[in-house]
């Protein structure tokens, strides 16, 4: 019988039957491994603490909401955890540094609630991670999520093979967490895809070059989107491609791009609405400029768009052309609405030289909608000037009044 300060392995090499009472009159363990091509099937027979937890292989079932907690270490390169598809379990990594490791070909799965709480530090590694049942990950109180895509041609994959899904997952980070995008180096090819919703009120960034794609809508609503930005920041860099198959909502907290020289460009697919928060770009004097396009339609109903104008110190790339401000394309129409709020940055706003003129929006589309007003510091000598033809204005012009 184990005593709680005990590391159990369970070894493939030693036997491969079942298990039916995995931590039985415990409450923690120094460690839990499962090893060595172990292919039965293990059962909490209580909610387990481990200090260290190591699965390669075999099944661990969590019946009844028995949770399992990683306190130290969380290693997991093959095997699933949790098959049973209504126990309604989590395992909790708190506090803990971990490593899941998918093989190169196949699958791992996971029928219960991630949660990445209390600092914790998960890294998920190319490959294709199963949420058989469960709620998806859920990511608070300084826990982190990288999604790290090693090898070129490669994705981090979180699918949702869960047909009849009686309780809708979702990527939830709320506030003091987080969730970073990111490869190996800037050359290598590759992406994320989620397959269900992200909510954010923590802290999303994106590293520039990468395919993100979102699937489904958030809680099963048709209402809703399969990205809502409720609060906290998102960064999001050039050069990337966000596929969200059912829309990007910002209806809080910042979505800033940055922009880099390779590729200025950062495109969203999928509608998009602004209805609070701010849409900006990098404050950095020495960022190069970006653009934001939106392939498709974009309501702009709330909140503010902060683009940047004419920095001196943008790089200079000798043979390429880069802009001199940030801009943004949107491939649809663009609908504006009267909380909307634009607010472009200028380093000189006093400067009158009549040459200082920016190209800032175009819409495919076009809209027939009216350019918010400048605030009152740069109402005086600035104006944004929209070409119309019919009605409908297809690009917008910041410029010095004449």
């Amino acid at each position: 019988m184990p005593l709680d300060t005990d590391d159990v392995y369970i070894r493939g090499s030693d036997s491969n039957l079942s298990i039916t009472n995995v931590g039985a009159g415990l409450t923690s363990l120094a460690g839990l491994h499962f090893t060595h091509g172990y292919s039965g099937t293990a059962t909490l027979a209580n909610a387990l603490s481990v200090g260290t937890f190591e699965m390669t292989s075999g099944t661990l079932d969590q019946p009844s909401a028995r949770n399992l907690t990683v306190t130290s270490a969380l290693l997991w390169s093959g095997g699933t955890l949790n098959s049973l598809t209504t126990s309604g379990a989590e395992v909790n990594v708190s506090g803990a540094t971990g490593v899941i490791d998918p093989p190169n070909t196949g699958s791992m799965a996971i029928g219960s609630t991630l949660r990445v709480v209390s600092g914790a530090a998960l890294t998920v590694v190319s490959g294709v991670l199963d949420f058989i049942r469960g709620s998806g990950m859920y990511i608070a109180d300084n826990g982190k999520v990288k999604a790290f895509i090693r090898d070129s041609n490669t994705d981090v994959s979180f699918l949702n093979p869960d047909l009849i899904d009686v309780a809708p997952k979702k990527i939830d980070v709320a506030e003091g967490g987080g969730i970073f995008i990111t490869k190996k180096n800037p050359l290598i090819v590759g992406g994320v895809i989620f397959a269900f919703p992200i909510v954010n009120n923590g802290t999303i960034g994106v590293e520039d070059g990468i395919q993100v794609d979102v699937r489904g809508r958030i809680d099963g609503d048709a209402n809703r989107p399969s990205i809502d930005h409720h609060s906290g920041a998102f960064t999001f860099g050039s050069g990337s491609y966000l596929i969200a198959e059912h829309g990007f909502h910002v209806t809080g907290g910042t979505f800033t791009v940055v922009g880099v020289v390779e590729n200025y460009i950062a495109r969203i697919k999928g509608n998009v609405i602004l209805s609070s928060g701010s849409l900006e770009y990098s404050s950095i004097a020495t960022s190069p400029f970006a653009r934001l396009t939106v392939e498709g339609n974009m309501t702009w109903t709330g909140g503010t768009w902060k683009p940047n104008m004419g920095r001196t110190a943008a790089p200079v790339v000798p043979g390429r052309v880069l802009p001199n401000n940030d801009s943004l394309w949107v491939t649809g129409t663009l609908t504006i609405g009267a909380g909307a709020e634009l607010r472009p940055i200028i380093p000189n706003p006093n400067n009158t030289d009549p040459i200082n003129s920016w190209i800032i929006l175009r819409t495919d589309k076009g809209t027939k909608d009216n350019v918010p007003p400048l605030p009152a510091a740069l109402n005086n000598k600035w104006e944004v000037e929209p070409n119309r033809l019919n009605g409908v204005s297809h690009t917008w012009s910041l410029r010095n009044k004449p």
